[in-house]
Parts: structure tokens; C-alpha cells; sequence
């Protein structure tokens, strides 16, 4: 039984009608890159994976923080004080997502939804 995660990252990879892999960090958007075979496509499996839980862990504790800080703050600041935080942790995760294409040669596949 596959989990949230393993459907989720499993998403970023599909395969052409020539059986060309290709990986996509953003999903549906962005480009493309051809994915690596055997164990450098494993271990960029794993890291995809990882990065997509790092993710989702980091939207509950923004979350979380920014409703248990505004409670203290003036509305307008607490405001401000979240969406710095969501730019900074988008940015963030944004250069994590990229770097995973690292080394890897440019598609010019798009993503087949």
C-alpha cells in the first residue's frame, strides 16, 4: 500500500509513449527534465520524497505559529508577520525543488495532466 507521499512524488515522474522517463520538480508547472535509471533515479525518488514531507510539515507549523502569534498582535502586524513568513518558506522550498533537477538534462516535454 503506497502512501500520501509515495502517490504524491510519484506524480513528478511520467513516462512518454517512447518510454522516456521524465521528471518534473514543479509538477505541473515548470519543465521537465529526464529522469536517471537505477539508483540515481532511487536516491532521486528519496529526495523528492523527503523534500514533499519537509514540505507539508512546514505548511502545518506556519500554519499552526501564525494562528498562536496573531492572537497577540495587531491584526495589520500579524498580517505582515505571516506573509513574510509564507514568502520566505515559498522561496525556500521553491531553490529545494529546483536543486533537484541538478545535473539533470532539460525535457521538452511538458506536463501530460
Amino acid at each position: 500500500m503506497s502512501s500520501f507521499f509515495d502517490e504524491l512524488t510519484a506524480r513528478q515522474f511520467q513516462t512518454d509513449a517512447d518510454g522516456t522517463e521524465n521528471f518534473y520538480p514543479f509538477g505541473k508547472i515548470g519543465a521537465g527534465y529526464f529522469a536517471p535509471r537505477g539508483a540515481e533515479r532511487d536516491a532521486l525518488l528519496g529526495r523528492a520524497r523527503r523534500l514533499n514531507k519537509i514540505a507539508a510539515a512546514l505548511v502545518v507549523i506556519v500554519g499552526t505559529a501564525s494562528g498562536a502569534v496573531s492572537s497577540h498582535l495587531t491584526h495589520l502586524t500579524a498580517i505582515a508577520i505571516w506573509a513574510g513568513v509564507v514568502a520566505l518558506v515559498t522561496l525556500g522550498l521553491a531553490l529545494a525543488q529546483g536543486s533537484l533537477a541538478s545535473g539533470l538534462t532539460k525535457s521538452r516535454r511538458r506536463y501530460d495532466m
